[in-house]
């Protein structure tokens, strides 16, 4: 019970459309909400990833979604592909998610 907590407390999920939420650990969250804090709609996204800490999963628009799987790429392209697997596992997921690799 307590690895159950701690695993809940290290990871925050974000929702996907008809399938069980991607999971990924508070480390990768904070690097993904700083890599698109210059993102015009940063604010909206950081929003809604504090709004349901560790209990719920994060609901984002197939806009945000969308806004996400871009910044990925950028620093994707930025890095030359040397990004945590977990940023890219989400990146995937989003991208399937929203019904089209942006």
């Amino acid at each position: 019970r307590v690895t159950f907590m701690l695993r809940r407390i290290e990871c925050v999920r974000v929702s996907l459309t008809g399938r069980e939420p991607i999971e990924i650990g508070w480390a990768s969250r904070d690097l993904l909400l700083d890599e698109i804090a210059h993102l015009a709609s940063s604010r909206a996204i950081r929003d809604c990833f504090e709004a349901v800490g560790a209990s719920a999963p994060v609901q984002l628009t197939d806009e945000h979604k969308g806004e996400i799987v871009t910044a990925i790429d950028e620093w994707v392209k930025r890095l030359a592909g040397d990004i945590p697997e977990p940023i890219q596992q989400l990146r995937d997921a989003l991208a399937d998610d929203i019904g089209a690799y942006v």
